[in-house]
């Protein structure tokens, strides 16, 4: 399954397919700007995944001071 969007002008720059948006930045982002105006899509979802970064053990970050 192909997941993602990319317009076509970021197409031509080789710029990577974003995979999501944030409601608070998607009216005014390039990526979005003409689809918030224009068309809509619907997702149906009953989860989410966030990323999260955790320092590995034995780093110096995650030693506590």
């Amino acid at each position: 399954m192909h997941w993602g969007y990319c317009p076509p002008w970021a197409i031509q720059k080789k710029l990577p397919h974003t995979i999501n948006a944030r409601v608070e930045t998607a009216a005014t982002s390039a990526y979005f700007k003409h689809l918030w105006k224009k068309a809509r899509i619907l997702v149906p979802a009953d989860g989410w995944f966030e990323w999260r970064v955790e320092p590995r053990p034995g780093d110096a970050a995650a030693e506590p001071l």
